[in-house]
């Protein structure tokens, strides 16, 4: 049994033994279950499932961050009046694994203003709508740094 399925198994034995059955119960049975595999880890061996777990935790919270930054910087560009069209662009990406790349898609796709259309048959391209400024954002800075962390959940 993986730590991680053990750990549901805790949290599940946990919000039955309360007696609660609520998500809050359930996520605080989770965290401490996750608190006992932690603390007896020399039994079953290793350290990685909670090096992976704050690869994920550092991925949602850098995610949550450039949601609400975009969100706030589309707000402000609201106020502007003038048309602005959306354009077709491309961004190289370096994934090649199924998972990665959508799980990459995704994340292009919630942030605001842009939406992703396809992935070119070489996948090397990720094709998406966006507005012109989210495209010189999006190629220089997020998406590199989304493509370092995605790649840091495979190992």
């Amino acid at each position: 049994m993986t730590p991680f399925i053990f750990n549901i198994f805790l949290a599940v034995v946990w919000t039955a033994l309360t007696g609660r059955l609520d998500l809050g119960n359930f996520a605080l049975g989770f965290a401490l279950g996750a608190v006992a595999l932690a603390l007896s880890r020399g039994l079953w061996g290793g350290t990685a499932y909670f090096q992976r777990a704050g690869r994920v935790a550092a991925l949602l919270g850098w995610s949550l961050l450039e949601f609400i930054a975009a969100g706030f910087l589309e707000a402000l560009r609201a106020f502007d009046w003038r048309r602005r069209e959306a354009v077709e662009t491309e961004i190289p990406i370096g994934l090649k694994r199924d998972g990665q790349i959508a799980l990459f898609s995704s994340l292009v796709s919630l942030s605001p203003s842009s939406l992703v259309v396809g992935i070119d048959r070489e996948r090397g391209l990720l094709l998406l709508e966006t507005t012109p400024w989210r495209a010189g954002v999006l190629a220089a800075r997020i998406a590199p740094m989304l493509e370092r962390q995605i790649r840091g959940l495979s190992r």
